[in-house]
């Protein structure tokens, strides 16, 4: 399965009476009735704008930073997004229990091979490390907000090694080291959902958009493309708000997760990434001020018994 079809699948639970038959139309029909009146009330919601990334490399850290952590990043709580006056929306990553589990409040999602992950500290700041050899998955978080409050949305990241061949333009070769997703869930989810996405291509230019190859619920944007900035930490920012608006050409459902994908099993190769801390903001930041102050030197490599 391709990750981003498995962003939408809707799996309801099957329903059956104490003697273990399916219950009559008559219950399903007030399932069905019940169902559609929960969803008929959604939380506000809003959007996203196009262009080439306006990534920048992220300033380096004072002398001895990014050493190797893993004890959680030491970062202020997240704002609380249901109060108009919060100023930002930061997801954090923060370890685990133990080295196996996902960042804290993430949840990881197999779709070919093995998960390979770590979270780390560079410079203070929680990091999270993906590998993916021949292999595919996603670390996700719920989400819920309203892109008319928070339209700006920026992360770090950085790529070391990019799927030799892969292209987001092909189906047999949509393989990208970085790829960070808005999910937009609605009812039926297999229908009327949307994602939005932001990649970091091996081939196809920075600045391109497309529809999905795999869905045509989703519209990915390339905001970084090839080996030139590998190895350095990148910050981006967009106005998904605008960004959603002229690719759907609509007005966004609610926001209700964020997606972090790696995958390489199309092109059968190796593909390294990193993610800092992802921010949601009412305006774009007001300065070169990085999320993460992070060094350009390699960091303490995956061990083979590291997930």
């Amino acid at each position: 399965m391709h990750p981003l079809r498995g962003m939408i699948v809707w799996r309801p639970n099957s329903v059956h009476t104490r003697d273990g038959s399916c219950p009559g139309l008559l219950r399903l029909g007030a399932l069905v009735l019940l169902l559609l009146v929960i969803l008929g009330f959604p939380p506000k919601v809003t959007e996203s704008e196009e262009g080439r990334g306006n990534g920048r490399t992220a300033s380096p850290a004072p002398e001895g930073a990014g050493a190797p952590g893993g004890n959680g990043a030491a970062l202020p709580p997240a704002p609380d997004s249901s109060f108009p006056e919060a100023l930002e929306l930061s997801l954090a990553f923060v370890s685990g229990p133990d080295q196996a589990a996902p960042p804290e409040d993430w949840k990881v999602q197999e779709f070919a091979g093995t998960a390979r992950f770590r979270v780390d500290e560079v410079g203070g700041t929680g990091v999270v490390r993906l590998e993916s050899e021949a292999s595919s998955f996603a670390l996700h978080r719920d989400v819920e907000m309203d892109l008319a409050e928070f339209p700006y949305l920026t992360w770090t990241w950085r790529v070391d090694v990019l799927p030799e061949g892969g292209d987001v333009r092909r189906r047999e070769t949509d393989d990208q080291a970085a790829q960070l997703y808005i999910v937009f869930p609605r009812f039926p989810a297999m229908f009327r959902s949307r994602i939005l996405g932001y990649v970091w291509d091996a081939t196809a230019p920075a600045g391109s958009s497309l529809v999905s190859v795999n869905t045509p619920l989703a519209r990915i944007m390339v905001v970084e493309s090839g080996p030139a900035k590998a190895g350095r930490w990148i910050e981006m920012t967009r106005n998904i708000l605008e960004d959603y608006r002229r690719l759907f050409g609509e007005e966004p459902p609610r926001v209700g997760k964020v997606s972090l994908v790696i995958n390489s099993q199309h092109t059968r190769s190796r593909a390294v990434s990193w993610f800092g801390p992802i921010r949601f903001a009412p305006t774009p930041p007001k300065n070169a001020a990085s999320l993460l102050q992070a060094t350009a030197r390699p960091l303490r490599p995956l061990a083979l018994s590291d997930q």
